[in-house]
Protein backbone atom coordinates (compact mmCIF):
# COMPACT_ATOMS: atom_id res chain seq x y z
CA UNK A 1 0.00 0.00 0.00
CA UNK A 2 1.22 3.57 -0.79
CA UNK A 3 2.10 5.63 2.21
CA UNK A 4 -0.23 8.44 2.41
CA UNK A 5 2.70 11.10 3.49
CA UNK A 6 5.15 12.96 0.98
CA UNK A 7 8.23 10.67 1.37
CA UNK A 8 11.82 12.14 1.92
CA UNK A 9 14.51 10.50 -0.54
CA UNK A 10 17.04 10.37 2.22
CA UNK A 11 14.51 8.53 4.22
CA UNK A 12 12.96 6.46 1.89
CA UNK A 13 15.39 6.16 -1.42
CA UNK A 14 14.15 2.75 -2.85
CA UNK A 15 10.22 4.09 -2.99
CA UNK A 16 11.63 6.97 -4.75
CA UNK A 17 13.91 4.99 -7.65
CA UNK A 18 11.02 2.47 -7.95
CA UNK A 19 7.99 4.66 -7.65
CA UNK A 20 5.74 2.86 -5.47
CA UNK A 21 5.82 1.33 -1.64
CA UNK A 22 4.29 -2.19 -3.67
CA UNK A 23 7.61 -2.51 -5.92
CA UNK A 24 10.10 -2.20 -2.79
CA UNK A 25 8.46 -5.19 -1.42
CA UNK A 26 8.24 -7.44 -3.73
CA UNK A 27 11.85 -6.83 -4.71
CA UNK A 28 12.40 -7.43 -1.36
CA UNK A 29 10.31 -10.76 -0.81
CA UNK A 30 12.30 -11.87 -4.09
CA UNK A 31 15.80 -10.89 -2.47
CA UNK A 32 15.02 -12.72 1.03
CA UNK A 33 14.26 -15.58 -1.09
CA UNK A 34 16.52 -16.10 -3.45
CA UNK A 35 15.25 -17.58 -6.40
CA UNK A 36 11.76 -18.03 -8.39
CA UNK A 37 8.44 -17.08 -6.34
CA UNK A 38 4.99 -17.50 -8.08
CA UNK A 39 2.66 -14.41 -7.81
CA UNK A 40 -0.18 -15.94 -5.18
CA UNK A 41 3.03 -16.98 -3.13
CA UNK A 42 4.30 -13.50 -3.05
CA UNK A 43 0.93 -12.09 -2.05
CA UNK A 44 0.68 -14.08 0.53
CA UNK A 45 4.32 -12.96 1.71
CA UNK A 46 4.18 -9.84 0.92
CA UNK A 47 0.82 -9.01 2.44
CA UNK A 48 -0.31 -7.29 -0.88
CA UNK A 49 -3.27 -7.79 -2.86
CA UNK A 50 -3.05 -10.44 -6.34
CA UNK A 51 -3.81 -7.39 -7.64
CA UNK A 52 -1.15 -5.21 -6.26
CA UNK A 53 1.78 -8.16 -6.90
CA UNK A 54 0.85 -8.35 -10.51
CA UNK A 55 0.71 -4.36 -11.16
CA UNK A 56 4.01 -4.22 -9.56
CA UNK A 57 5.18 -7.16 -11.08
CA UNK A 58 4.88 -5.55 -14.51
CA UNK A 59 6.11 -2.46 -13.79
CA UNK A 60 9.64 -4.27 -12.40
CA UNK A 61 9.18 -6.47 -15.49
CA UNK A 62 8.95 -3.16 -18.13
CA UNK A 63 12.18 -1.76 -16.08
CA UNK A 64 14.23 -5.51 -16.71
CA UNK A 65 14.12 -5.73 -12.94
CA UNK A 66 12.64 -9.30 -12.88
CA UNK A 67 11.83 -11.39 -15.38
CA UNK A 68 8.50 -14.06 -15.66
CA UNK A 69 9.29 -18.31 -15.95
CA UNK A 70 7.08 -20.79 -17.30
CA UNK A 71 3.57 -19.86 -18.06
CA UNK A 72 2.31 -18.43 -14.69
CA UNK A 73 4.00 -15.70 -13.47
CA UNK A 74 6.81 -16.87 -11.69
CA UNK A 75 9.63 -14.22 -10.49
CA UNK A 76 13.21 -14.42 -10.73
Amino acid sequence: MARSTSQSALRYPLIIILGTDENVRLLRELSRHGGLLSSPLLADRSGLARASVWSALGTLEGIGIVSSEGTGRVCL
